[in-house]
């Protein structure tokens, strides 16, 4: 995992995790407020 890496390997993993929490939070809360299809 590429990913899994870059974290470990990162100086400030924390603060990179939060982010990407944060990031994929709002996108599903986006997608939340916006049902394809209006369904």
């Amino acid at each position: 995992m590429a990913a899994l890496a870059a974290l470990i390997s990162d100086p400030m993993p924390a603060a990179r995790v939060a982010a990407a929490v944060s990031a994929s939070g709002a996108a599903i809360k986006s997608d939340m407020r916006n049902p394809p299809d209006g369904s």
